[in-house]
């Protein structure tokens, strides 16, 4: 565990996961202040969520293998000397990568077929106005006054008819 710890401050992967979380969190942040203005949905914003999130694991591993500075991407020290890698380790890394891609499309293909499953409610609204009275009830110990709760209820009705 020493080992791995020294030789991730040795490759300065520990910085580059934090500007990258820096700078993700930034953008995020950015998008959605932006979002209402420009007309992304937050279909969209979600979807741009799990892509900064999702590639952040190939940044930790093309930061593990190269050295990624304002001065070029060059591999390190360690890469230089050593062996090219046989073609197992090739093999191992292509299907990292070909699993890594099929989930990205797999996720992207459940945020575009979700909106799709689900049928839109519209509401619909008649162009003449309208006006709901729910019945009052009569609260007086007077029991005599009933009729003055019907004439309330019946007299906002025809209001409404009338306009």
């Amino acid at each position: 565990m020493k080992n791995l710890l020294k030789e991730i401050k040795s490759r300065n992967v520990h910085r580059a996961i934090i500007s990258y979380i820096v700078v993700g969190f930034a953008f995020l942040e950015g998008l959605d202040l932006l979002s209402p203005i420009v007309g992304i949905s937050q279909h969209y914003l979600k979807l741009v969520i799990y892509l900064v999130v999702g590639i952040l694991p190939v940044w930790i591993i093309l930061n593990w293998y190269y050295m990624i500075s304002f001065d070029g991407i060059t591999p390190h020290k360690v890469y230089l000397k050593a062996e090219q890698p046989t073609n197992k380790r090739r093999n191992q890394w292509t299907y990292i990568i070909a699993v890594f891609i099929v989930s990205l499309l797999l996720l992207f293909w459940n945020f575009t077929t979700d909106e799709s499953k689900s049928p839109s409610r519209k509401i619909e609204t008649s162009q003449n106005p309208s006006i709901a009275v729910l019945p009052f009830k009569n609260l007086s110990p007077d029991k005599d006054n009933e009729f003055f709760c019907a004439g309330v209820m019946e007299s906002i009705l025809e209001i409404g008819r009338a306009s």
